[in-house]
């Protein structure tokens, strides 16, 4: 009886839920769309295909704006790997290959391409923009030239494509990646050739901008950097297609939390010391053959399956789920209560999920980063605030976003000083507050 009563529960979540649009992305040679990104106006990118990899723009109502073949980064008589892409605050594209002797791509919001990075290194399987679009990072196996070997990350400079700060960080090859606004880095690692190991299988904490290690534990997948298998690679040119061989998309979270997800389970751990925290065996997830994960600012979880999308609360129980045409690769919290997705045939905005804000708008408004800078309150109010600035600040200003992401208050700070947000509904809003150097501080506030 009460497996009979789990069925129907678990059945009646999937009700209700469903696209808002679906649109096949008619990639060349192999229909998948590996990455997916979404800017402050609501429009998708999509990076995908086989070699040479296709890069396309879709408007919010999922029509084609435009199509980019990254020509730059095939090699036409040798082999081609897929790598990764990333998106900036202007709608510029940086697309990768990963492996081998690989360069980075700019492409800008009208589908031209700005510059090829300078130098090839190795193998380019991943990069991480951090949320409010200040920094810029890329891993994989970068080369030997560190100790010990190989160096497995790197900084990134979106205006000229070079490399610095280039090291290792506990781990062997790079396989995925996040960077959150307080520079804090997590990165994935996996065992080099076919063989895995555990004892390579390893999630890291570093802090930027020297990748000065926190903590390192094992990230209880059992990995190689052969096993995943969705992306399309060819072993001469165009032709010798196979699969395998290429980053995930397997870390998200915020300043309490972070998830790892291999496909099939996740795993939540303390951010500040990667302790354990919970896992979960997601239903019609298939390790390695489908990827996607999100984190929204109430602390969901979203996933991508076999066959959908599903969302987990913060403690990792179940919640619901919607489907998808096939298997999904990524996904990204959209503006307007939905989630992007793409995968094995198509692009698509799925709504039924209702996610909070992203923790990571393309707007800059990052996730919560507590600070002992300074000093709110009372939070909740009923739309006025006092700050108190516990040191001093050059010119320090804050901004306030809502949970669309939308800009709808911004004021220099002196000591003391009060924030008039009466105007505004009642709801969630996000502050970014300026710091010292390049640093800025964030959090919510509650309008009741």
């Amino acid at each position: 009886m009460k497996r009979s009563i789990a069925l129907l529960s678990l059945a009646s979540a999937f009700l209700n839920v469903g696209a808002q649009w679906v649109t096949n992305p008619n990639f060349t040679q192999v229909n998948r769309g590996y990455d997916i990104a979404r800017d402050a106006a609501g429009n998708v990118y999509v990076y995908g295909g086989s070699a040479p990899y296709q890069l396309k723009k879709f408007n919010p109502t999922g029509v084609m704006v435009w199509s980019y073949t990254a020509n730059p980064l095939f090699n036409s008589t040798g082999p081609n790997y897929y790598g990764d892409m990333g998106l900036d605050s202007q709608g510029s594209e940086y697309i990768s290959s990963g492996c081998c002797n690989s360069y980075i791509v700019k492409v800008n919001n009208l589908g031209t391409m700005v510059w090829t990075s300078p130098n090839p290194y190795l193998q380019q399987w991943r990069m991480a923009f951090r949320c409010d679009i200040q920094s810029m990072i890329v891993g994989g196996n970068l080369g030997s030239n560190c100790n010990p070997n190989p160096c497995n990350i790197a900084s990134f400079d979106p205006l000229t494509g070079l490399l610095s700060n280039v090291t290792n960080v506990q781990g062997n090859t790079t396989r995925s990646l996040a960077l959150m606004t307080n520079n804090r880095v997590y990165s994935l690692h996996v065992t080099p050739g076919t063989t895995p190991s555990a004892a390579s299988n390893v999630l890291t904490c570093s802090v930027l901008p020297n990748f000065t290690p926190v903590w390192s534990v094992p990230s209880n997948y059992l990995l190689s950097e052969a096993d995943c298998g969705y992306a399309a690679y060819t072993t001469n040119g165009s032709g010798g297609l196979a699969y395998g061989y290429h980053g995930i998309n397997a870390i998200a979270g915020n300043s309490s939390w972070i998830y790892t997800y291999d496909g099939a389970t996740i795993y939540k751990r303390n951010a500040a010391n990667g302790a354990p925290a919970g896992m979960v065996a997601v239903a019609g997830g298939q390790g390695c053959l489908n990827s996607g994960i999100a984190v929204d600012v109430c602390g969901n979880v979203y996933v991508g399956t076999q066959n959908g999308i599903s969302k987990y609360d913060s403690t990792l129980a179940f919640v619901n789920a919607v489907n998808t045409p096939g298997a999904v690769y990524d996904l990204v919290i959209g503006l307007s209560n939905n989630v992007f997705a793409c995968g094995n045939g198509f692009v698509a905005s799925l709504v039924g999920l209702s996610p909070c804000a992203t923790s990571c708008l393309a707007t800059g408004v990052p996730e919560e980063n507590e600070s002992t800078l300074f000093d709110i309150a009372p939070n909740p109010s009923s739309g006025n605030f006092s700050i108190h600035l516990r040191q001093a600040l050059v010119n320090p200003s804050i901004v306030i976003y809502n949970a669309l992401g939308q800009k709808v208050f911004s004021q220099f700070l002196a000591t003391d000083s009060e924030l008039d947000l009466s105007a505004q509904p009642k709801g969630v809003y996000f502050y970014r507050i300026s710091g010292p150097g390049r640093n800025t501080y964030s959090g919510k506030l509650l309008i009741q």
